[in-house]
C-alpha cells in the first residue's frame, strides 16, 4: 500500500495492491478548482487595469513594461486553461481507477504534477501581480 498527502492533513489517495482503496482528495480538487478560478478573474481584472491605463500617453520605456505585462497575462491564460483540462482529466480518470498498480501509480504520479503546477501558477501570479500593481504606482496609472 502506498498513500500521498496532499495539503490538507485528511487528503490522502491510499491504495491497495490486493483491495484498493482510495479516499479522493475531493476537497483539494475543489480548492485547486476555485484557486484557478479565482486566477482566471485576477488575470482578466488585471488585463483590463493595463488597458484603461494604456489609454492614457505612453512613453517608450512604459510601453515596452505594458507589452511585457501583456504577454505574462495571456501566459497566464494559456497555463490556467492547461491546468483546469488536466484538473477536468484526473476527476475523470479518478472515477475510473482499477486495482492495477501501475495504473494507481501513474495517477499518484499525475496528481503529484498538477499539485506542483497549481502551486507554482499561484506563487508566481502573486508575483506577477505585485510587480504589476508596483508598475501601476510607479507610472500612476492606478
Amino acid at each position: 500500500m502506498f498513500c500521498v498527502r496532499f495539503s490538507h492533513p485528511y487528503n490522502f489517495t491510499c491504495f491497495n495492491s490486493h483491495m484498493m482503496t482510495h479516499i479522493l482528495p475531493q476537497p483539494e480538487f475543489s480548492r485547486w478548482t476555485a484557486l484557478l478560478e479565482y486566477c482566471h478573474f485576477e488575470n482578466t481584472r488585471l488585463k483590463n487595469r493595463l488597458a484603461a491605463a494604456m489609454e492614457k500617453s505612453v512613453s517608450g520605456n512604459t510601453l515596452r513594461l505594458a507589452e511585457h505585462f501583456q504577454h505574462e497575462f495571456l501566459r497566464k491564460d494559456e497555463i490556467i486553461r492547461f491546468l483546469r483540462q488536466d484538473l477536468r482529466a484526473q476527476q475523470e480518470l479518478a472515477t475510473r481507477l482499477t486495482g492495477e498498480e501501475a495504473e494507481q501509480a501513474r495517477f499518484v504520479q499525475m496528481l503529484q504534477m498538477l499539485s506542483d503546477g497549481i502551486r507554482f501558477l499561484d506563487k508566481d501570479f502573486k508575483r506577477l501581480r505585485e510587480e504589476f500593481d508596483l508598475f501601476l504606482s510607479e507610472e500612476k496609472y492606478s
